[in-house]
């Protein structure tokens, strides 16, 4: 990896840009925008303990009801779904377990953590062909695998799993007494979860894409009620709980779930429209992938081309995108689609400008 997307994000880019089309969630709200002046003021009133280590009842039982084979027992709330991820490799019984299986996924953080706990990754790349992908993680597949690794769908990809592959992938796991570890960040329908199939699965998802709030940092784990007292210990031994204020205002968000996800169709149907109509009159830029209701796209950018000399171009002019050098994938680009389209046109512009610039052009030749 050329570049990491923390390097990027926090290092390089913070504080350059006025239009954000590099966070792959759709447009954020704010709290006013989630609460009316009553309850706002309800909210400040509201004393500021220490809450529940595992989540408020309320919220893991308001969690837990949008998926059918869940109960609250099943639910830890975290700081986000990567903290979710983070508890559940941490509570893999290692030794012997010192093998991560990371399916395809480009979001280094599924890599990364279980290097950094003192796993071995073995990566299994993305392929169309499901059976071909099935053989593969079979083959890989060991006594020694403490989890199965699959974001479904996929960032930056888009890729999605059917539920068969899904299914049979946990089904090696539960051969090997491993873990199935499913990130669902963009399934915003619990009814399409893999959340409760068997004791093998364990799903990570939270608020922050298509509800468009990443600084709630609210995610969770939902998984077989004993791992989740597992992931509870640890929890408590680092952040003990989330904050109370954010856990209310997730629940007022859970409980008007279905606008929020009428919101997130409307941003990103809009904008992969414009950024459609917008490739193809570059006639040099490739929009891959299906995934209609995600609020990011993949592009392929025209051979040679040097996709981080382009992010640094548009970078310059104010707007973020993130290049495909952050997930060893240089020659693409990930755009955000889920913002308003005036907005996104206005990054859009900056971005035909950065696909000219001398240095991008003078790579690629």
């Amino acid at each position: 990896m050329t570049l990491s997307m923390q390097e990027w994000i926090f290092t390089e880019s913070f504080g350059r840009y006025t239009i954000d089309l590099g966070d792959s969630n759709v447009t954020p709200l704010s709290a006013a925008d989630l609460l009316g002046p009553d309850a706002l003021r309800e909210l400040a009133r509201l004393p500021l303990g220490y809450g529940h280590e595992a989540g408020l009842p309320e919220l893991r039982a308001a969690i837990a009801a949008r998926h059918a084979r869940a109960g609250p027992e099943s639910v830890l709330v975290a700081h986000g779904a990567q903290e979710a991820f983070s508890l559940l490799i941490r509570a893999l019984d290692r030794p012997p377990r010192s093998e991560a299986i990371v399916v395809g996924s480009g979001w280094s953080q599924h890599s990364a953590l279980p290097a950094e706990e003192g796993m071995k990754v073995v990566t299994v790349p993305l392929a169309e062909d499901e059976e071909a992908l099935l053989a593969a993680v079979a083959k890989a597949a060991t006594w020694r695998t403490g989890a199965i690794v699959v974001a479904s769908p996929d960032n930056p990809t888009g890729w999605s799993a059917s539920p068969a592959l899904l299914e049979a992938l946990s089904e090696i796991a539960g051969s090997y007494d491993a873990l199935l570890i499913v990130d669902e960040e963009y399934v915003i329908d619990g009814e399409r979860s893999v959340a409760g199939l068997n004791e093998s699965v364990a799903v990570v998802s939270g608020l922050s894409k298509l509800h468009g709030l990443p600084g709630l940092r609210i995610g969770w784990c939902v998984a077989r009620p004993e791992l989740i007292a597992r992931c509870t210990r640890r929890k408590h031994l680092s952040t003990i709980a989330n904050s109370v204020l954010c856990e209310r205002l997730a629940l007022a968000v859970l409980a008007d779930d279905a606008a929020f996800r009428r919101r997130a169709a409307t941003l990103c149907g809009a904008g992969r429209a414009v950024l459609r109509a917008w490739a193809a009159e570059r006639g040099t830029v490739e929009v891959l992938g299906s995934g209609e209701e995600l609020p990011f796209a993949w592009l392929r950018l025209a051979a040679g081309t040097d996709s981080l000399a382009v992010a640094r171009a548009a970078l310059r002019g104010g707007v973020l995108v993130i290049p495909g050098e952050v997930f060893d994938r240089p020659g693409h680009l990930r755009v955000t689609v889920g913002r308003d389209p005036a907005e996104l046109r206005a990054g859009l512009a900056v971005l035909t400008d950065a696909l000219a610039d001398p240095a991008a052009v003078r790579q690629a030749a």
